[in-house]
């Protein structure tokens, strides 16, 4: 479909390369932060990764709808020279809640015994109604 395509052209992800701070910042006193930046540090904003294959279909079946979009996660990340221990944060969006426990399960499956990241899981409508997930990701590294 037109839009897909367009929608697809665009999906990647974003590095940010971080230089020491400024003379005179401080990191916040009060504990520390879940993760912290150091000079060198590289953040990767990953975009929404969709349930789609190359030809741009999303097959009916949630497992391999998760698995695809799990995969796009895995090549901007390797992409960026970085892998699943990398992530800090993901944001699921989930087209149906009956669906959070099988992707909970899922999600775990695939990390192993990889530190997981901080997830949030949100039931809400999708783009295109074939799909019933979407993963977008931050990368520290």
């Amino acid at each position: 479909m037109r839009r897909r395509g367009f929608l697809l052209a665009g999906l990647g992800a974003t590095t940010l390369t971080l230089s020491p701070a400024p003379a005179g910042m401080h990191a916040a006193s009060d504990g520390p932060p879940a993760h912290r930046l150091h000079a060198g540090s590289r953040l990767l904003f990953v975009s929404g990764q969709v349930p789609t294959d190359a030809d741009g279909a999303a097959p009916e079946d949630f497992d391999a709808q998760c698995a695809l979009a799990w995969d796009g996660v895995e090549r901007q990340l390797a992409a960026a020279g970085m892998g699943l221990r990398h992530l800090v944060r993901v944001n699921v969006f989930l087209a149906r809640a009956g669906d959070r426990g099988r992707e909970r399960a899922l999600r775990r499956a695939r990390f192993g015994d990889c530190v997981r990241p901080s997830v949030g899981v949100i039931v809400t409508g999708i783009y295109d109604e074939d799909w019933r997930i979407e993963i977008e990701a931050i990368a520290l590294a």
